[in-house]
Formats: structure tokens, sequence, C-alpha cells
């Protein structure tokens, strides 16, 4: 009896010795901005910006754009032989921005044109028939921008113009002279520019060229 009263205290000894299971330590749950990668310096910006700056960002990149081409119909004026004619004309143009950052915005344009129709008068009693045969010429061009669409822009340089058809009763065919002209221009979608524009093309003593024109041109 005193053997088995012995057995069960020693029992009752080990359980209490024995030690109790740990429960496991709460983690505290990661927070969800810091489970997903912050963005890059260059995204974060990109969400900063508002309307204004993106509208301005566009603009920077649209004055990469220092190129352009186009292409006019010119209604002339041209006074020869103490008469006027009234000849049309075609006009290549090709332009390079120099100052895209400036106000006004410089560039130097180039000028080559060719007749389409050419015109007749009376003369001392014969029938004289006029056109310009070609006409090249070398301007600086300064614009100013009122908005985004539309802009007016002047024109100075230096042109050469000779005459085709009767000819013969002209001291000197060819001509050449300060050239001057204004313009406005609309910004169409795709970087296509219609203008209006005037121009004194030549003003020399055997004859003088002014014109209006018509055209558009392409920016690249």
């Amino acid at each position: 009896m005193l053997a088995l009263h012995a057995l069960l205290a020693f029992a009752n000894h080990a359980l209490a010795q024995e030690p109790s299971p740990q429960e496991p330590i709460p983690q505290e749950p990661i927070p969800q901005d810091q489970r997903t990668q912050e963005p890059s310096s260059q995204e974060q910006r990109s969400r900063e910006q508002g309307p204004q700056e993106q509208e301005q960002a566009q603009a920077e990149v649209a004055r990469e754009k220092v190129a352009y081409a186009g292409a006019d119909l010119n209604f002339s004026s041209m006074d020869a032989l103490g008469v006027t004619y009234n000849p049309i004309n075609m006009r290549a143009k090709v332009g390079v921005i120099l100052f895209p950052d400036r106000i006004p915005v410089v560039a130097v344009e180039s000028h080559f044109g060719f007749d389409v129709t050419d015109d007749s008068n009376t003369v001392n009693g014969q029938n004289v028939s006029l056109s310009i045969n070609y006409y090249a010429g070398i301007y600086a061009r300064a614009t100013h921008e009122f908005s985004d669409y539309v802009s007016v822009y002047g024109l100075l340089g230096i042109a050469v113009a000779q005459l085709d058809g009767d000819t013969i009763f002209l001291q000197d065919d060819t001509q050449s002279s300060l050239s001057y002209g204004l313009g406005a221009a609309y910004k169409a979608p795709l970087d296509i520019y219609i203008n209006l524009e005037i121009m004194q093309l030549i003003d020399a003593d055997a004859f003088s060229i002014s014109m209006a024109s018509l055209g558009a041109s392409y920016k690249f």
C-alpha cells in the first residue's frame, strides 16, 4: 500500500514538472502598401502631374519637331511694261526652326515657285503675254503663336524671279530684290498647318511682283 502511494506521488510530481506547450507568438499583419512594390520616381512624378503639367510635357514633345515643308497656290499681281498682269503660280517651301523655345519662334525658310497660267495685256497696240517662269527666295521667318492653333508670322529675305512669254519687250526678264511678307496660320490635326499670306516678291525697276497665297505645310 505504501508502495502504491509512493508511485502515485512520483507520477503527480513528474506531470507537474513537464513544461506546458508554448502558445505561438502572434505576428502583426504586413501593411498593404508595404506588400506592393513601390512605384518608381518617374511613375510617381507622372501620377503627381496635373492636366497643366501634362499639356506642357506634350508641348515640349511637339517643339522637338523643327522642320516643315509645304506648298502654296499664289495669285500674283505683276506690274511690267506699264500694265498689270495676273498670272497664277505654285510655290514649294521648306523651313528649319532655329529657336523653337523663343518668342517669337525664328526659322529659316526657302521658296521655289513656277508658273501655272500666264496673262496677257495690250502694250502699244500689241497683245503681250507674260508669266513667271520661276522664282526663288531665302527668308528669315519670325512667328508669334497666339495659341496652340493660331499664329501669325513675318518673312524678310531676298528673292530672284524670271519672267516668261513676250519678254522681248522687257529691258531685263530676270530681277532680284528685297522680299518680304506677312501671313497667318492655323494648326489642323496631324501637324498640318493651313496658311494665308501676302508677299512683295520682287520690287525692281523692270517689273514688280506681289502675291496672295493659300497653302498648307507639314511639320516634322
